[in-house]
């Protein structure tokens, strides 16, 4: 038995200083040291975002956390984040797709999965000419304008008559 534990051990530390040894040779930007097995899933609190913000202010607006297996980079600020996204765009639009977006075939029609191609570029092409021209947020004032006025108005009628207003 105390053998069987010991090659545990063993085993757990040598796949920890093969993954130490790999993260250094892919030049991964700074973050918290991980632990064996759960990375740094025990920084990590219930509102997360408020873990990855204090992590953020003691390694950089950039950083590498591991949870569990998986490596995720964290770009916590906007400027980080448009540089990141403009940079390595070709690489990011690549990415392995979660399983969930295979479910309904969401992965024929995403730009954020597709590889770089024809569809890849016609669908980009589409998002920027339909939704994102000043033509169409013109067109489409009114809509938001009229969606934050009923929005304000039922956080007013809340608020006056002491209900707890739920903003999820």
């Amino acid at each position: 038995m105390a053998l069987l534990i010991v090659c545990f051990f063993s085993l757990v530390l040598c796949a920890y200083a093969i993954q130490l040894i790999t993260d250094a040779r892919r030049c991964l930007p700074p973050g918290p040291w991980p632990l064996p097995i759960v990375g740094n899933l025990l920084d990590m609190s219930n509102l997360p975002h408020r873990s990855l913000a204090r992590l953020a202010k003691r390694h950089g607006p950039l950083m590498t956390v591991r949870l569990g297996s998986t490596v995720a980079i964290v770009a916590s600020s906007p400027s980080t984040a448009r540089e990141v996204l403009q940079r390595h765009n070709a690489t990011l639009s690549g990415r392995a797709p979660q399983d969930s977006w295979r479910g309904g075939n969401h992965v024929a029609n995403s730009v954020f999965v597709l590889q770089q191609g024809h569809r890849w570029r016609a669908l980009r092409r589409l998002g920027t000419e339909q939704l994102f021209s000043p033509k169409r947020l013109e067109l489409l004032e009114p809509l938001r304008r009229d969606v934050v006025r009923v929005l304000l108005r039922d956080v007013s009628e809340q608020a006056a008559s002491g209900v707890p207003v739920s903003v999820g």
